[in-house]
């Protein structure tokens, strides 16, 4: 019994895998040279806005997931993130070393972005994802030192902020991925806390599902506006973006649901999701993009394929590139990680103490 409570069930680890996927697709659809904005309405450009609106929302999903699970874990937050760091820096160098290998010119901005890609934001998701980390150790205290009524308030006046005023108004309040990512971490960490009933009802994932439908059919029907005024076409992501309040409410009720699920633990499953983050690196380099999508898949060649073969190729190319990335992965943590990280262990607690004397005088100076 005690053996069943302390593994770790896959009920998360499929819905980090669902969202990597549904993050794929969207890179297949918006790098693949489309250009959505200004092509022809068809069947085409319909599927290819429905099977590819969900980037941003598997990106919520990621965070949720983090604010539900760190949000109660006061230490631990700078080794998680130097694995964090050690992990984008490697796939800055990977990267750097194919597109080297593929006759690109050694620049200085590639060769700085490859060397510190979260100063450089070689990865946006990356940066702002990192310096997550490094605060989470704080939200998490002022998390525990709140009640149920302050923590929701919080939250309630970041939807405000975050979401109903730029979609609603056009005002983005200064709004930066950091910001947006804090209050989905504090909308996990309340999910985790306070475990709402609403939340738990078995409608929650069909809630999700119609709000996906309601994004992809204000999508579908811009775009077809957009025949007699390209404005419409031109706006059409609007409401897939992480600042609308419709793909909120989705990510919230899909997390949800998958929340609520009991699959059991899955070895295979949860080793595969662990590789997930590496899948997005290794595959959204802003120059990988075109090697990809463009070069290797030949991804705008198809859209004016039959719908059948347009779906079939977004399709394998996206497990393609799902597959490959959990390869690389897997072997980057066993071959590297997983020594770097027992080495960062072994010697922490000297490195402390050892800079203890001077980051006590430092203080008493500051004081």
């Amino acid at each position: 019994m005690n053996k069943n409570k302390n593994e770790r069930q896959s009920n998360f680890e499929i819905l980090r895998i669902f969202a990597m996927m549904i993050i794929i697709l969207f890179h297949y659809v918006y790098n693949g040279g489309f250009n959505l904005e200004t092509s022809r309405f068809c069947l085409n450009k319909c599927v290819l806005r429905t099977l590819g609106f969900g980037g941003k929302l598997g990106v919520e999903l990621f965070v949720l997931i983090t604010g539900y699970f760190i949000s109660d874990k006061i230490g631990g937050g700078i080794r998680r993130a130097v694995k964090f760091w050690l992990q984008v820096t490697f796939y800055g160098f990977l990267t750097f070393v194919i597109l080297y290998l593929e006759g690109y010119s050694l620049k200085m901005g590639l060769i700085l972005k490859a060397v510190l890609p979260i100063p450089y934001n070689t990865w946006w998701f990356a940066t702002s994802y990192f310096c997550l980390l490094v605060l989470s150790r704080y939200i998490n205290h002022l998390i525990h030192s709140m009640n149920r009524n302050q923590h929701l308030s919080i939250i309630a006046v970041l939807i405000v902020i975050e979401t109903v005023l730029p979609t609603f108004m056009l005002s983005n309040m200064d709004s930066s991925p950091l910001s947006i990512f804090i209050m989905l971490y504090l909308i996990g960490a309340y999910i985790r806390i306070y475990s709402p009933a609403v939340l738990k009802r078995k409608t929650i994932g069909f809630v999700g599902a119609v709000m996906c439908m309601t994004i992809c059919g204000t999508i579908i029907a811009l775009d077809f506006l957009g025949q007699w005024n390209p404005v419409f076409s031109a706006h059409a992501r609007h409401f897939m973006d992480l600042s609308s309040p419709l793909l909120l409410i989705a990510s919230i009720c899909i997390f949800s649901s998958f929340r609520n699920m009991d699959v059991g633990c899955s070895p295979l499953i949860n080793r595969i999701s662990a590789g997930t983050f590496g899948v997005y690196l290794i595959h959204e380099h802003e120059l990988m993009r075109d090697l990809i999508w463009i070069r290797l898949f030949k991804t705008n060649t198809y859209y004016d394929a039959p719908t059948g073969k347009l779906i079939l190729h977004m399709v394998l190319c996206s497990l393609a590139v799902f597959i490959v990335g959990i390869t690389v992965d897997y072997m980057y943590r066993h071959i590297l990680e997983t020594p770097a990280m027992k080495c960062w262990d072994n010697n922490y607690g000297k490195l402390v103490l050892k800079a203890k004397p001077y980051v006590e005088k430092l203080n008493g100076k500051i004081i």
